[in-house]
C-alpha cells in the first residue's frame, strides 16, 4: 500500500506484503529459509541454514522488469545468525578485505592487520570476546562501511580482478542460487558478494551494478536491520520506483532491471 512520502518530491513507497497487492504487483510462492530445526534436508548431512517447509511470496513489480522482492524470506532466527555470520566471520581480514584493510595498505601496511572486530561477536550471545581491547574494537566497527567475498570488488577502479579471489561462504552461495532459481536461474554460482554496513543515517548514492562480467545472471540483495528506502529506476531523468525494504526482505534484480 502506498505510504505517506517523505517530502513533496519523493514518490510514493511500495509497501511489499499481501495487503496491498492492488494491480501493482504480482506474485510467486517460494520457500522460506531458516536455521536450525526449522530447516528442510533431503540428506543424512542436514545444513543448518536453508529452506523451512514454510512458503511465502516472491512480488515481482511490473513497472521495473525482472525485479522481484519477498518479504520476510528469512525467518527471525536466520536473520540473527546471518547478521552474526556478516559480523564476527565475514570481517575476518584477511582473509577477505575490508574499507579498513584497504586504507591500512595505502598507509604502508602490507598485509593488513588481523581485524579485531570478530572478537567483538566471538560468542553466540553476541558478548564480546574477554581477549580484547574493546574500545579498539568498538572504534573499528564504527569505521567500518563494507566487506568483500569471493572476487574482491575493486572500488577505485571498479572491476573485479580475476586474481585477487578468496572462497564464498557456502551460506551466502547457497541462499543466492536457492533465490537466483526463482527467477529460472537454478544454476547459479554467485563468485562475489559485497556486504555493507550501514548506519541509521547513511545512504547509497544512486548507481549501476554494470561491472560484472555475467550481466545475465541476477544480483541478489539481502537486508538485515532497520528498514530502508529502496529507488530504482532506469535513469536519473525518471522518477524511480520506491521500496520500502524490511529485515529479512531478500530483493532480485534480474532481466532488465539489471540495467537500471
Amino acid at each position: 500500500r502506498p505510504l505517506p512520502m517523505w517530502d513533496e518530491a519523493a514518490p510514493a513507497i511500495l509497501q511489499v506484503d499481501p495487503d496491498g497487492l492492488g494491480s501493482n504487483l504480482s506474485d510467486i510462492e517460494v520457500p522460506i529459509w531458516g536455521w536450525g530445526d526449522q530447516v528442510v534436508s533431503l540428506s543424512s548431512n542436514a545444513p543448518t541454514f536453508g529452506p523451512t517447509a514454510s512458503l511465502g511470496k516472491a512480488y515481482s513489480v511490473p513497472s521495473v522488469p525482472g525485479l522481484w522482492v519477498v518479504p520476510g524470506a528469512l525467518t527471525a532466527a536466520a536473520q540473527v545468525s546471518l547478521a552474526r555470520l556478516c559480523l564476527a566471520e565475514f570481517t575476518q581480514v584477511p582473509p577477505n578485505k575490508s574499507n579498513l584493510s584497504n586504507l591500512a595498505v595505502r598507509s604502508g601496511s602490507t598485509p593488513p592487520p588481523p581485524s579485531v572486530i570478530p572478537f567483538l561477536f566471538a560468542q553466540q550471545s553476541f558478548e564480546p570476546s574477554q581477549d580484547i581491547n574493546l574500545p579498539e574494537a568498538e572504534a573499528e566497527l564504527e569505521s567500518l562501511r563494507w566487506v568483500t567475498l569471493g572476487y574482491h570488488y575493486d572500488w577505485t577502479h571498479r572491476r573485479y580482478d580475476q586474481n585477487d579471489h578468496t572462497p564464498m561462504p557456502p551460506a551466502i552461495a547457497n541462499l543466492a542460487r536457492a533465490f537466483a532459481s526463482v527467477v529460472g536461474h537454478s544454476s547459479y554460482i554467485a563468485e562475489a558478494a559485497i556486504v555493507n554496513f550501514y548506519k541509521s543515517d547513511s545512504m547509497l548514492c544512486g548507481h549501476n551494478d554494470d561491472v560484472e562480467l555475467a550481466q545475465r545472471k541476477p544480483i541478489i540483495s539481502v537486508s538485515l536491520g532497520c528498514d530502508c528506502i529502496f529507488l530504482v529506476g532506469p535513469s536519473r531523468d525518471v522518477e524511480p520506483v520506491a521500496l520500502r525494504l524490511q529485515s529479512g526482505d531478500i530483493m532480485v534484480m534480474s532481466g532488465k532491471s539489471r540495467s537500471f
